[in-house]
């Protein structure tokens, strides 16, 4: 398994004043996906002039206002699942994998309580 990406993300109820902080701080969106999946999810990536990254998702279904995760992009998805599993890692309970079609995601939980989002981007090469 090779790590393609890695780095933090917030995800909200709200986007608009955590973009407008970031905005703030010099950061500039890149990636605007919306209604990923058909559930009312929306994913934001920003960048600054340094070229830090931080990636904004907008879920009113999460059980608090906000909460935070490591966004952890591969190359193999199942073999990540499965090394995070290995190490007593699990999806929050009902949660399953979130296809939008041009990527794969499953938030994974350690036993200490923090979370890894297992993200693989799907090629289209046709």
């Amino acid at each position: 398994m090779k790590i393609t990406s890695f780095g933090p993300q917030v995800v909200v109820k709200d986007l608009d004043p955590v973009i407008d902080l970031f905005k703030d701080l010099g950061f500039e969106m890149h990636h605007n996906q919306q209604n990923v999946e058909g559930r009312e999810i929306d994913g934001i990536v920003m960048k600054d002039s340094n070229g830090f990254r931080m990636n904004i998702v907008k879920d009113e279904k999460i059980p608090m206002d906000s909460l935070m995760e490591i966004r952890m992009n591969v190359d193999d998805f199942d073999e990540a699942c499965d090394f995070l599993a290995s190490r007593g890692f699990a999806p929050p309970k009902g949660v399953e994998v979130v296809n939008s079609g041009s990527a794969k995601a499953l938030p994974m939980v350690s036993p200490s309580g923090f979370m890894i989002l297992v993200v693989h981007h799907i090629k289209n090469h046709n």
